[in-house]
């Protein structure tokens, strides 16, 4: 359980013993006031903001003064009107602050598991790693496990894409100087396949791991951003390749791109849209068939289980001298 639980019931019952809060009445006129401004971007004067709110103009005049007083409205030069105060910023920055990612990600992560029948996973970043914060596992027997709290390391599955995708590239540079780690065979080692790969992504809004860092698990992620436009988090869907075939990543990839569009407007960001190509066509450029494969990681985050059926538990192993034979994942649009 992430946040706290709030008992819905005992508000319901303090409603019907008083049906109307008390109120201070200079405070609730100077909410009204902020109100009736955020909602008219035409700068009003005194006059017409008290024929709106049906407040006399000695009240209106004094209560618009203190607001000023402390930055929370601000006159125009020119009109003599009034608009909203640049100390209201502060506040919300404020207020966002305390938006806890992971539990306002909860419904989302659920509806992916039911959409998907594969584990949903939330990341934050913490330095070069990403950190497990909530997660939605999935129900099959055989499934990928997301033990909260561990970490992914640097250049990790899809979540280290999405995160490396938005960096500058005077960083990128610094950090693609050498060979990168080979977790499969199919680990992106070379730096400049690898920047390929991140300019992709940040072109698409969108990133899949196709068993480039568990064998035999694929991934999709999509940032997650604030009211500020920066990557606060991923969303991930990752299971078996078994059941998540190139031909389900398309629908993967439409499933998490919006979730983590509708969980970044939650957090307060303006342009949560897609990038041009989120939500076509994905696929994985492969010479190899889809096969069943026998899931032994779990998802990025660490070496983890995977729960079987049997109880039966296997972990992954990292094969960092594997060679870097892996193909380019692409991600057309439709």
């Amino acid at each position: 359980m992430f946040g706290r639980v709030n008992n819905t019931d005992d508000i319901g019952r303090m409603g019907k013993r008083a049906q109307r809060p008390r109120t201070v009445p200079a405070v609730d006129r100077a909410v009204r006031v902020l109100r009736a401004l955020a909602a008219d971007g035409a700068a009003p004067r005194l006059s017409d903001l008290g024929r709106q709110l049906g407040v006399s103009k000695s009240s209106l005049s004094g209560l618009l003064a203190t607001l000023e007083h402390h930055g929370l409205v601000e006159r125009d030069g020119d009109s003599r009107g009034y608009r909203l105060g640049a100390a209201l910023l502060a506040l919300g920055s404020a207020a966002l602050r305390h938006l806890d990612v992971a539990q306002l990600a909860r419904p989302h992560l659920a509806r992916l598991r039911e959409r998907l029948g594969e584990t949903a996973v939330l990341h934050v970043p913490a330095g070069d790693e990403a950190i497990i914060v909530a997660r939605a596992e999935s129900h099959h027997d055989l499934k990928v496990v997301a033990p909260l709290g561990h970490r992914l390391p640097p250049f990790a599955g899809a979540v280290a894409k999405v995160l490396l995708a938005q960096r500058p590239d005077a960083e990128l540079a610094t950090r693609l100087s050498g060979r990168l780690p080979a977790f499969t065979p199919r680990s992106i080692t070379a730096p400049r396949r690898y920047l390929q790969e991140l300019r992709r992504v940040h072109r698409l809004g969108y990133a899949v791991d196709d068993e480039e860092y568990l064998p035999g698990v694929r991934a999709v992620s999509a940032p997650v951003r604030d009211a500020r436009g920066r990557v606060v988090a991923t969303l991930t869907v990752v299971g078996s390749s078994a059941r998540v075939t190139r031909k389900r990543l398309a629908e993967a990839v439409r499933a998490v791109v919006a979730e983590a569009r509708e969980l970044s407007r939650r957090l307060g960001a303006l342009d949560a849209g897609v990038p041009s190509g989120a939500g076509g066509r994905a696929g994985v450029r492969s010479s190899k068939r889809d096969a069943p494969h026998r899931t032994r990681g779990a998802l990025p985050g660490g070496r983890g289980r995977v729960r079987a059926g049997t109880g039966g538990r296997a972990r992954s192993r990292h094969r960092g001298d594997a060679a870097s034979k892996t193909e380019a994942v692409e991600a057309g649009d439709a």
